[in-house]
């Protein structure tokens, strides 16, 4: 007769309950000692491989960025310029980029943002006040300017026009004082030109007056900290 391969038993409380014989579990796990270890690369490697990569593409696709030029053969690195250029421009570039921040941002929250069109409107009006387009692009580069970083400068001077021109105040007898006392350093040559350009001159100074003060002003409030 075959072996039962269970068997009934009653609990205490009657009820019956199977057993199973511990001879006829399967096997499911098997030893430790038959378990192959899985060779997996460290992430020490694969951050190697995937930095060596990354340099390969690098130097191929922005070849000066990292290879420069070279002088008699050897590299001049990318870096070294970088580095260069870091000690000597950084401060005056992230000055002028927390400059152009704290404005824009204050003109955000007072809905004073010009917008584009304004920037060109104002840029041809300079380009006709000082002799039309070519000479005017002239005197950018004789300072070093490029149109697209002088319009930059452009938006942030609407910016604080928009917010503060409220403030400027020019009077009839601030041009008649004016005229009067600068009369040789007018190009105007009729009354009414020369009345026109004094109270343009009175208002650029009084913009700078009343603009570096706010200025100071906001940008003390914004927390500004450099690292």
């Amino acid at each position: 007769m075959a072996a039962k391969t269970r068997t009934q038993t009653k609990s205490k409380s009657g009820v019956k309950a199977s057993k199973v014989e511990s001879s006829v579990l399967p096997q499911t796990i098997p030893p430790l000692s038959i378990l192959k270890k899985v060779h997996r690369p460290s992430s020490g490697w694969v951050a190697f491989w995937a930095l060596v990569l990354f340099l390969l593409a690098l130097s191929i696709w922005k070849r000066n960025w990292v290879l420069a030029a070279t002088v008699y053969n050897k590299p001049v690195w990318g870096f070294e310029v970088l580095n260069r250029m870091d000690k000597n421009y950084r401060e005056a570039e992230l000055q002028a980029v927390i400059d152009g921040r704290v404005i824009m941002d204050e003109a955000a929250k007072r809905n004073a943002v010009p917008a584009p069109e304004d920037v060109k409107n104002r840029f041809i009006e300079l380009e006709n006040r000082y002799g039309g387009a070519d000479t005017f692009k002239r005197l950018l580069a004789q300072q070093g300017q490029s149109r697209e970083s002088f319009e930059s400068t452009l938006k942030l001077q609407l910016a604080m026009e928009k917010m503060y021109s409220s403030e400027i105040n020019i009077t009839e007898q601030d041009i008649d004082n004016y005229v009067k006392e600068n009369k040789n350093l007018l190009i105007a040559t009729d009354a009414a030109s020369q009345r026109q350009e004094a109270k343009q001159q009175l208002t650029d100074q009084k913009q700078q007056e009343v603009f570096s003060q706010k200025f100071a002003e906001l940008k003390q409030k914004a927390n500004v900290r450099i690292f």
